[in-house]
């Protein structure tokens, strides 16, 4: 998902995107689809509703964006490490059985896939800009 902070104070809702700065500002009392964007008719508004989201942001140490990425990927790579030995473990087990140990090289394929599929959207998320 793209890297937000979101914040709702009374009737309003600030929600702000990590990578551009980009800002929307919602009544949700009156606008529950969130579809009228209030951020360049109220400013200051979404000013006090920034002030309180940074504070408590700073309050309880919230990580950078870029460390979660970094996170996310470290976790991919444990994932992927875990996979390819539990393979190899799959592979010893079968004891030569073919069937076996294509059923364990199909699901190594699959898991190497969606990781792949998991790094790329990853780099994406990372790239983008709008909500």
């Amino acid at each position: 998902a793209p890297p937000l902070t979101v914040i709702r104070l009374g009737d309003y809702k600030l929600m702000e995107h990590h990578l551009s700065g980009e800002q929307k500002l919602f009544n949700v009392k009156t606008d529950y689809a969130e579809q009228t964007n209030l951020i360049e008719s109220m400013p200051e508004k979404a000013s006090e509703l920034r002030t309180v989201m940074m504070r408590y942001l700073d309050a309880i140490d919230a990580e950078d964006v870029q460390d979660v990425y970094k996170a996310r990927f470290a976790e991919l790579d444990r994932f992927e490490a875990m996979a390819r030995q539990n393979h190899k473990k799959s592979i010893e087990r079968a004891k030569g059985d073919e069937q076996l140990i294509a059923t364990a090289d199909a699901k190594l394929k699959e898991q190497l896939e969606r990781f792949t599929r998991n790094r790329k959207e990853c780099r994406a998320n990372m790239q983008g800009k709008t909500f």
